[in-house]
């Protein structure tokens, strides 16, 4: 093996606790600033490899690369560049923040001026860690108002391969990005173009590279350059999504002039079983929850003691903006005609329904005859009784109540349905949410004005 000069990298990580003014020190109680300062000891050169080499002026290291582990081995920067100053004939990086704790350097490389990998620290175990005095990884604290002094010594990594240092490879790329302009708009029903804010979404290669809310006319947006395709989705609420698919070149083509989106209102809403949420709630089993495969309103008896149930539905509004008029919103249930009993065994008298509006939150999936929600009796929707139990109940207008969930947007709690009057024998079972005839699953159709 060919011997081979080395630094050696003092980094002083220097605790800075001090804030402009008391409001900055009451939000980083547990955060420090870290920075990483380096000066070339001949000593340590000299001792480290017999007398045998002299010295290195360093003079073209630009930046560090540095990854940090807590104390229960999770990263906390992996391959973090930090950009290094010549100062005094040392270097001192830009500062990292750390929270006060136990850490560990688990790898450090230094850059040149043209970005490549120009010294490295060994790891403990691989073929070059003999010639320093502390291999990787090293174990520092960071303490309020201490200085931390940590002192990996680097190698130059000329003629060595990254396996030498015990590393698989020198894992420091370049990433190429590029920028875009896209402007957002709304249109009312006479096409006129407003902007407007909405959220941006950009997916590549199933993995997200943007995800935030873009105000006005003109954003510029910054992405990875290099990439197949780009998907990008626009969402504001009460308009259609916007989403299409794009290449590094067409998206390069606005630079300077504007991707414009329009979104359109939306005018019609259908929720399906994706949006809607049920569930039983049964006097026998007062404590269960009966989160199943139908939703049931009946009152009858088992053991010869009358039971009652009744169902509640909630639905998923947040498209829809608060104050929204809506012109109409109809319910479907559809007759479960996959239920293990006929309806003949359970059909007996006036099976009239009452919808009301929830007024309390709840959770299909723990929501019990016991913990019920309290409903609002002002404002009931009335399903007639039917002949023989066995009929769907397409379109039933439900607009008031939904037009009150949609007026309170704290308060879209959906509705509670229940036999008129709870006396034995009447009986209705409907499809869930849940059940395996996906054509009879509740639907909601709501129409926007």
């Amino acid at each position: 093996m060919n011997t081979k000069n080395f630094l050696t990298g003092i980094f002083l990580i220097l605790i800075a606790f001090t804030a402009c003014n008391k409001d900055s020190i009451e939000d980083n109680k547990t955060l420090s600033p870290v920075e990483f300062k380096m000066a070339v000891s001949e000593n340590s050169t000299k001792s480290a490899v017999g007398n045998k080499l002299k010295t290195t002026e360093v003079t073209n290291v630009k930046s560090a690369l540095v990854s940090i582990a807590d104390d229960n081995g999770n990263l906390v920067y992996e391959l973090e560049q930090i950009e290094l100053i010549s100062f005094n004939g040392s270097f001192i990086t830009n500062k990292l923040l750390l929270e006060v704790g136990n850490y560990t350097v688990t790898e450090f490389l230094l850059l040149d001026i043209n970005g490549n990998v120009a010294y490295a620290t060994p790891k403990d175990g691989s073929d070059l860690a003999n010639l320093v005095n502390d291999p990787l990884a090293i174990d520092f604290s960071v303490n309020l108002n201490e200085t931390t002094t940590v002192t990996p010594e680097v190698l130059s990594i000329d003629n060595f391969e990254p396996t030498d240092f015990g590393y698989v490879e020198f894992g420091f790329r370049y990433i190429k990005t590029f920028d875009f302009v896209m402007g957002i708009y709304t249109l009312d029903d006479n096409q006129t173009a407003t902007a407007s804010n909405a959220n941006i979404t950009l997916t590549a290669n199933n993995k997200e590279y943007l995800n935030k809310e873009i105000n006005g006319i003109l954003n510029v947006l910054t992405v990875n350059d290099g990439l197949q395709n780009y998907s990008i989705k626009v969402e504001k609420s009460g308009y259609k999504t916007f989403s299409e698919t794009y290449t590094a070149e067409q998206l390069k083509q606005y630079e300077t002039t504007p991707l414009n989106i329009y979104l359109e209102e939306i005018k019609e809403f259908t929720l399906d079983y994706n949006k809607i949420t049920d569930a039983t709630l049964t006097s026998f089993y007062p404590d269960n929850n009966e989160n199943g495969t139908f939703i049931q309103a009946f009152t009858w008896t088992f053991t010869g003691d009358p039971v009652s149930c009744r169902f509640l539905m909630g639905f998923d509004l947040s498209e829809i903006p608060e104050g929204q008029q809506i012109k109409s919103a109809k319910l479907s249930l559809f007759y479960a005609d996959n239920h293990v009993a006929s309806l003949e065994e359970y059909y007996g008298g006036q099976n009239d329904l009452k919808i009301e509006l929830v007024d309390q939150a709840w959770d299909e999936t723990t929501v019990t005859w016991n913990n019920q929600p309290s409903t609002v009796a002002a404002g009931a929707v009335i399903i007639p009784a039917d002949e023989n139990g066995k009929i769907d109940k397409p379109d039933i207008d439900i607009t008031p109540l939904i037009q009150a969930m949609v007026n309170n947007s704290d308060g879209r709690f959906g509705i509670k349905i229940s036999q008129v009057v709870e006396t034995i024998y009447r009986s209705s079972f409907f499809a869930s949410t849940e059940n395996e005839l996906i054509n009879k699953r509740p639907i909601l159709k709501i129409v926007l004005n």
